[in-house]
């Protein structure tokens, strides 16, 4: 079994990439782990002096270019000493990020969220191979609590719409998605209890926000 170097900075692609780290070693395989943790100075000197036959380099591709300082240090060092390299999208949009446009051609292999996104990397990477899935997807297809536990935990009273929205990390587009969702709410004319879920690593204080709570809806972040 190959020993995997296994590198992300986004909670998005770190955990996913956890996942798989624990199931490559439940089948008796070893991983290097740097999930969210910066990479040893003398990283490059240990990955030239590994056995290119054994170790694969296996990176996540950060949502920002400062995210993905690590991935790219690991990439382009996997590029540099020949070892096999494989880069993880947890996301659709991760394959086309501009930053890592001169990595993906030395990938010899991608591990992506669904088959579209699969078929249409193949046309610019016809010799990589591709694999299907992502573990943070596969659990959402399990509901841990029923839907009346969730309302409860989300303290939505009875009667009400429960609307959940997500944000994502910059504040201009948050604002903007947030007030849209509200405004189209409250169009609704009912009764809707909005609960807005920030993202872990939104660099934007939670005040920020509190502006949207300034409505004729119930509103929680």
């Amino acid at each position: 079994m190959k020993r995997f170097v296994v590198i992300a900075q986004d909670i998005g692609s770190a955990g996913p990439l956890a996942a798989i780290c624990d199931e490559i070693e439940r089948r008796n395989g070893t991983c290097e782990r740097y999930l969210r943790v910066a990479l040893p100075d003398d990283f490059e000197v240990r990955l030239a002096a590994a056995d290119k036959a054994e170790t694969v380099v296996l990176c996540g591709m950060s949502s920002f270019e400062d995210r993905a300082v690590q991935e790219l240090r690991a990439a382009r060092g996997a590029i540099g000493c020949g070892a096999p390299l494989a880069l993880f999208a947890d996301i659709e949009p991760a394959m086309g990020r501009p930053f890592f446009a001169e990595i993906r051609p030395h990938a010899r292999a991608f591990i992506v969220p669904n088959q579209q996104v699969a078929d249409e990397a193949r046309v610019a990477y016809p010799d990589a191979a591709f694999i299907i899935g992502n573990p943070d997807d596969e659990k959402n297809f399990y509901s841990k609590v029923s839907r009346e536990e969730s309302r409860r935990r989300a303290g939505a009273p009875d009667g009400t719409t429960f609307v959940l929205a997500p944000g994502g990390k910059d504040l201009h587009v948050n604002y903007l998605h947030f007030d849209a969702v509200v405004r189209g709410l409250l169009v609704l004319g009912r009764p809707c209890h909005l609960v807005i879920s920030l993202h872990k690593d939104d660099p934007s204080p939670q005040e920020s926000y509190r502006g949207l709570l300034e409505t004729e809806l119930s509103v929680a972040i």
